[in-house]
């Protein structure tokens, strides 16, 4: 598997310094709607919230083709 420039080396999404790249004008429009039982909610902040939320900051950064 590729290493991604986005996740540290525990697999936490980070920043990324994209200064070097040139000026474009962009517009970005995103929705998103989770649906699963209360007990998932609360497995997911009590028990892995860091895999989980680096999961959804990947995927929401990661582009489509």
């Amino acid at each position: 598997m590729s290493r991604f420039s986005h996740l540290d080396p525990a697999g936490s999404a980070r920043m990324v310094d994209v200064g070097h790249k040139p000026q474009q004008v962009r517009r970005a429009l995103a929705a998103g709607r989770i649906v699963c039982q209360a007990e998932t909610i609360a497995a997911l902040k009590e028990q892995a919230p860091r895999d989980a939320l680096a999961v959804a900051r990947v995927a929401g950064i990661r582009p489509r083709n």
